[in-house]
């Protein structure tokens, strides 16, 4: 390729057959080349010659360069190797740190677990004198049920003894004592507005009146600009209107210039009727009715008061209701987490107590009722012929009295029962007190737990 590229450089252009016969090319059937001189040929060998010298040059150089190339990579990839070696060693002596942590935490907690188990069982050896001690004491209306009237004579006198003050008499004054930490009201940082008290009137901060104070004492105007602060106290407060927030979600509808296909906008969860309450409201209806066990009358009441806003009983219950739907999922993650094996907690406790009662109509009492109704009927419609005084009749409700003296209203027992470990609470209201209710409620996912009751 090199003698094609030269070919072009010499004297007769590029397809002078002269040309490539001295070059040692392909010749042309021609007798072009015998019209070179001796002193052109020796020009045209001289060039070939220093062109191949470059050529060899290049070559060599190419050479010494890959060579220092293949050198660097072989620098390089020792270095990486003596990196990865070292990274090895660390790895190791951390796995080794790390083993030998895991054994000394292990034995300490067999160290407390056995302190633990020997502080339990004083403490059982301690309750259990105390039973016994307190099996042989005399009933009296301070260790039992007793009204004081049935009080023993032999007991009273102990009684009287037992609520006569212990405590000696001092000198020191009434209040908090000398060292005593006390809880002052801290100034807030959070300022939104300050005002400038003047002799004449109050004005903010960033108001631009520059009309001057008329002195009290002599009735000459002093600039305002002479005044400095001197004493800076807070006010906290409530703003001065609070209202509801109104807006329209217009739905936005279009038909793609590409395709012809309609697409338009998605309502949230709040907004899916012809006219929604917000989740703020939602969250502070459910928030006074249910944790501060506000009424629902007074909870309208009381956004009525605040917000103009009037909610009838039903909207109230519904949206208690709504926001109990949306918290059940954060319901089952609490009893998923009391059940999870992976959180650290070995252990949960149970407790039940008693909640009130659960009123509900007796289903038997009504299916009864409507039976006896429809016995009633049909032996009317058969006597249809035999004529009755009004008075001799009985109406359907002496009747559905004389069938059952069953309540109408069954009452139930409510239990509320709190399962927790170290990071959850999960609490569930249920008509039963069975411990069979755990096996409903968690299923077999306790099984490898401790379970702490006081059973």
């Amino acid at each position: 390729m090199a003698m094609e590229v030269l070919s072009s450089y010499l004297p007769g252009g590029k397809n002078a057959e002269h040309t490539r016969k001295i070059l040692g090319l392909q010749p042309y059937q021609t007798q072009l080349y015998n019209l070179y001189t001796d002193s052109q040929l020796i020009k045209i060998l001289k060039y070939c010659i220093l062109t191949l010298v470059g050529l060899i040059e290049n070559l060599a150089r190419a050479i010494i360069e890959k060579d220092a190339y293949i050198q660097h990579l072989k620098a390089e990839n020792e270095r990486m190797l003596q990196e990865k070696d070292a990274y090895i060693k660390r790895l190791e002596f951390d796995k080794l740190s790390l083993q030998q942590e895991n054994e000394s935490l292990h034995k300490n907690f067999n160290e407390e677990l056995q302190k633990y188990h020997s502080k339990l069982e004083e403490i059982r050896k301690e309750l259990a004198k105390h039973i016994r001690s307190e099996r042989k004491r005399i009933a009296n209306s301070e260790n039992s049920s007793l009204p004081p009237s049935q009080n023993p004579i032999s007991e009273r006198e102990k009684i009287k003894k037992n609520r006569v003050s212990l405590r000696e008499e001092s000198d020191k004054p009434n209040g908090g004592q000398p060292g005593h930490k006390g809880r002052t009201l801290k100034r807030m940082e959070n300022v939104q507005e300050k005002i400038l008290v003047y002799p004449d009137k109050e004005i903010s901060a960033d108001s631009e009146d520059t009309s001057d104070v008329i002195c009290p004492n002599c009735g000459k105007p002093i600039p305002r600009s002479l005044f400095k602060e001197d004493t800076v106290r807070q006010l906290i407060d409530i703003i001065d209107k609070i209202d509801a927030q109104v807006k329209d979600y217009a739905l936005m509808k279009a038909t793609c210039p590409h395709c012809g296909i309609e697409v338009s906008g998605k309502f949230g969860p709040y907004t899916q009727g012809n006219v929604n309450y917000g989740p703020r409201l939602q969250a502070l209806v459910t928030l006074l009715c249910v944790r501060h066990s506000v009424s629902i009358n007074r909870t309208s009441e009381l956004i009525s008061d605040l917000y103009g806003i009037k909610l009838n009983d039903g909207t109230i219950v519904n949206m208690v209701q709504r926001q109990t739907e949306y918290s059940r999922g954060e319901w089952y993650s609490l009893r998923d987490d009391i059940c999870d094996s992976n959180n650290g907690c070995n252990g949960a406790h149970a407790d039940e107590t008693h909640a009130g009662y659960l009123f509900i109509k007796n289903v038997k009492l009504e299916n009864e009722k409507i039976e006896t109704r429809q016995e009633s009927s049909n032996s009317e419609r058969i006597e249809d012929d035999v004529s009755q005084p009004p008075d001799k009749n009985e109406s359907d409700s002496q009747v559905l009295d004389k069938t059952s003296n069953d309540r109408k209203i069954v009452s139930k027992q409510l239990w509320l029962w709190a399962f927790l470990n170290k990071n959850s609470v999960f609490i569930i209201q249920s008509t039963s007190r069975r411990t069979e209710l755990m096996t409903e409620i968690f299923g077999d996912n306790l099984s490898s737990k401790i379970l702490i009751t006081d059973r």
